[in-house]
């Protein structure tokens, strides 16, 4: 998280270092409304961990934290930093020096904190591990106060503090003191100068400062990204997720879980498509159904007149009883796919066997229909097999309705050209369909058929078969001895052939559909 304060210390050119108020306890941010509560800011160790930065880019260290201390009204924190020789520090001193950047921001990892209900976020713990200069701060009160960038280094430093009255000091005092603050400082600035800072002074200002985050638990890490996102701060989101490596995830707590999916898609051919062809299916209301047809219809003849015998004949019908058959299924399934495991565990079950019961049905429908349709006489090509059981219907008083043609044979009308086809059909074709399998040819439906056996079609008029059926049931009964679930299906079907004359299949004789 960053938070611009603004006190821009002071920027001493001739002792390079930068001093100012860094954070301001008590009171919210101007922007981004994070209030840092008294001593909750603490730097990394060592101090030279914490690095100067130019508006928060890493890219872009310019010094290291010498000194932090909290101010003795507990309003705040003052830190100093020294910057060693090259461009960008000199450039850094100078904007500071100049009042063009003299406002600082503090970069930090928000360990604990809560939010207040009126959005402000209370940090009680934090881990500074950046400052930088900056040209608007949130904070008013945290800019620079003085700045030292001179290469003298006989002068020494300001105090960092010194808020109490001058006393009046003997000569030999103000020696004695003089001399201790001397070797305090000589003191501190070999302790305070690691080897990066060392490396600042050497030379030109590197492409990145190497910087070793502390690890982070990963409660932490979640409360300050958390934090982070509510506040819009990514540039702490990125920061608390770098600490974050997968051998740091002992407990899968972020990756290396199962993903529970569910059910996979299976490809299955669950649409009815003879059942479909003949119409809506009708609803079944008995188990046996009874009907005639006529054997030998009365035919009228011409008559002579004058009270002559008209002429007559035997007439004959027949019953047909048509018989439904039953389909059912059952399963005892443990309780504990109801209780423990995937809430659509059952529904799924359900769903399968519907499937799997359309797909048995349909079938079921085509082989009762396929062995009551009347066999023509074979036919040289595909044309001319559809041409003669168009004759065929045409004889009888029926008129076709749907066209089934066996896998091979569909495929071989899919394969026609424009100059093989007669005109009706040329000019008639909606498109053939590769994906369905189908075609549309006026008002005819042309489906590809695999209960066809390789080189026939099948063409009907669909008055000709009434398909009666009662929609699945489904049946669920606990079995509480045995900590069970009964689940029952059951449906009923009944296939009506009125007029086999008007279910035709015929073979092709030629493996090529030329006209």
């Amino acid at each position: 998280m960053q938070l611009t304060t603004t006190t821009l210390a002071a920027a001493d050119v001739e002792r390079r270092t930068i001093t100012g108020i860094i954070a301001t306890y008590g009171a919210p941010s101007t922007t981004q409304r994070v209030q840092l509560a008294a001593g909750s800011l603490k730097p990394r160790e060592p101090l030279s961990r914490v690095k100067l930065l130019i508006d928060h880019d890493q890219a872009q260290p310019v010094g290291v934290l010498a000194e932090l201390e909290d101010l003795e009204d507990g309003t705040g924190t003052r830190a100093r930093f020294t910057l060693p020789e090259g461009p960008a520090s000199d450039a850094a001193l100078q904007s500071a020096a100049a009042g063009l950047r003299d406002g600082l921001s503090i970069g930090f990892l928000a360990t604990k904190h809560h939010r207040a209900a009126d959005g402000v976020i209370h940090v009680t713990a934090a881990e500074l591990f950046e400052v930088s200069l900056v040209a608007v701060p949130d904070f008013a009160t945290a800019t620079v106060e003085t700045v030292t960038a001179s290469a003298h280094p006989d002068k020494e430093p300001p105090e960092m503090t010194n808020t109490a009255p001058p006393t009046e000091k003997t000569e030999k005092t103000e020696k004695t003191e003089k001399t201790e603050k001397t070797e305090k400082t000589e003191k501190t600035t070999a302790e305070k100068v690691t080897p990066a800072t060392a490396q600042l002074s050497a030379g030109p200002v590197p492409p990145r400062a190497e910087v070793t985050p502390r690890p982070m638990s990963l409660s932490t890490v979640i409360e300050t990204v958390s934090s982070a996102i509510n506040s819009g701060d990514r540039g702490a989101i990125m920061l608390a997720l770098a600490d974050i490596v997968p051998g740091d995830d002992a407990g899968h707590g972020f990756i290396g879980r199962e993903d529970w999916i569910g059910e996979l898609w299976t490809a299955a051919n669950i649409r009815r498509h003879w059942i479909e062809a003949f119409g809506p299916t009708q609803q079944l209301t008995t188990m046996k159904r009874t009907g005639y047809r006529w054997v030998t219809k009365p035919k009228p003849a011409k008559y002579a007149g004058d009270k002559a015998e008209v002429p007559t004949g035997k007439v004959k019908t027949e019953a047909v009883t048509f018989t439904a058959e039953r389909w059912a299924g059952g399963w005892d399934i443990d309780r504990i796919f109801l209780d423990l495991a995937d809430p659509g565990f059952l529904e799924s079950f359900w769903n399968a066997a519907l499937a799997e019961y359309a797909v048995a049905s349909d079938a079921d429908v085509a082989s009762k229909i396929l062995k009551e349709a009347t066999s023509a006489s074979q036919s040289a090509t595909l044309l001319d097999a559809l041409r003669a059981s168009a004759a065929d219907l045409r004889k009888i008083g029926a008129a076709p309705s749907m066209i089934k043609l066996a896998p091979d044979q569909f495929d071989a009308y899919a394969s026609l050209k424009q100059s093989e086809v007669p005109h009706w059909l040329a000019n008639a074709v909606g498109g053939v369909s590769l994906r369905e399998g189908t075609a549309q040819v006026a008002d005819l439906r042309i489906e590809s058929a695999p209960e066809l056996p390789a080189g026939s079609v099948f063409m009907a008029d669909a008055r000709a078969v009434t398909i009666r059926e009662k929609s699945p049931i489904q049946i669920k009964a606990f079995d509480v001895a045995h900590a069970g679930i009964d689940l029952g299906f059951y449906s009923y079907g009944m296939v009506e052939v009125h007029d086999s004359r008007a279910l035709i299949t015929r073979k092709v004789a030629a493996s090529s559909p030329g006209v």
